[in-house]
């Protein structure tokens, strides 16, 4: 593993709300030669503008174009729907994003503080050096530092539970109650992380171990059934269904839903006044692809 250069610093949910609005219309935000102007229109030092930048391309917001950079098909939805960041579940996806494209959060989402639940910042410090094998201090540091930044002057940390100080110079790790993270977003985390791995079926200890996507809202094993009956519920079974045949727990995907139709549909549900079924009926309908159903044939790309 490696460390993601932030050089130390972390980012805000407004200056991130407000690259991508810009980004739209300015593909060049973000390249060397206009770094004085971003961060004049950003409010910002020009390396905190590049730290940004890398925060935003490791979430899964922003991809590299002909131009510079562009709005990720992710990024497009939540600017459509939640441009000022305001929902909890756009926090969530950021923060599934970060567990995929950002090494330290990965580590720390997956490993650290799911062991380690309760700890101090020289605990996380040791923890980046041994995990990145890291000879500097300062290096090993600096990674924390941006991480710490990051969780604790976003929602990231205290309204996720991701890094919440527990006093005495500790901060703790808290497990997202069963009913608190909409069935949408967590159903997508679920569903990228199958096609991902192009994976069908699997079993709740695949969901729970190896970086599954479990992990990222830190359930147990009851949390996760619940979890994924609420899923199945509100879905009407059209993206997973849960099997408890012979005490084996497993689940299957659904093939006619992608992650992205998840994201649409969360936000046309939080943001109206369909239930979830409804929500994603229309989202696909407005992508132009076919209604919702039960399980299919596997086949599909890993996003949509």
């Amino acid at each position: 593993m490696s460390l993601t250069p932030a050089y130390g610093f972390g980012f805000d949910g407004r200056s991130l709300a407000r690259a991508l609005s810009l980004l739209e219309g300015e593909p060049e935000l973000f390249a060397s030669h206009a770094r004085e102007e971003a961060s004049l229109k950003l409010g910002l030092g020009t390396i905190k503008v590049e730290a940004l930048a890398r925060w935003a391309s490791c979430a899964g917001l922003i991809e590299r174009s002909d131009h510079g950079h562009k709005l990720s098909a992710l990024a497009r939805i939540v600017m459509l729907h939640d441009p000022q960041l305001e929902e909890t579940g756009t926090w969530w996806l950021i923060h599934e994003g970060l567990t995929r494209g950002h090494e330290p959060w990965g580590w720390y989402t997956c490993e650290f503080a799911t062991s380690q639940r309760l700890f101090s910042v020289a605990e996380l410090d040791e923890g980046i050096r041994s995990a990145f094998q890291v000879g500097s201090d300062r290096a090993a540091k600096n990674a924390r530092r941006a991480m710490v930044l990051a969780m604790t002057e976003t929602p990231l940390g205290p309204d996720l539970g991701l890094m919440v100080e527990a006093g005495g110079g500790r901060f703790e790790r808290r497990a997202a109650p069963a009913d608190a993270v909409h069935p949408g977003i967590v159903a997508c985390a679920i569903l990228r992380w199958a096609r991902m791995h192009k994976r069908w079926t699997a079993s709740l200890d695949e969901l729970l171990t190896d970086r599954g996507p479990a992990l990222l809202f830190l359930y147990s094993r009851s949390a996760l059934q619940a979890v994924l009956r609420r899923i199945q519920e509100a879905y009407r079974q059209s993206v997973l269904q849960l099997s408890t045949t012979a005490g084996l727990d497993s689940v299957t995907f659904g093939q006619n839903v992608l992650p992205l139709d998840l994201v649409e549909a969360y936000y046309v549900h939080q943001l109206g006044s369909q239930d979830p079924w409804e929500a994603l009926r229309q989202a696909l309908v407005r992508k132009g692809g076919s209604q919702p159903s039960g399980m299919e044939t596997p086949g599909g790309g890993e996003d949509g």
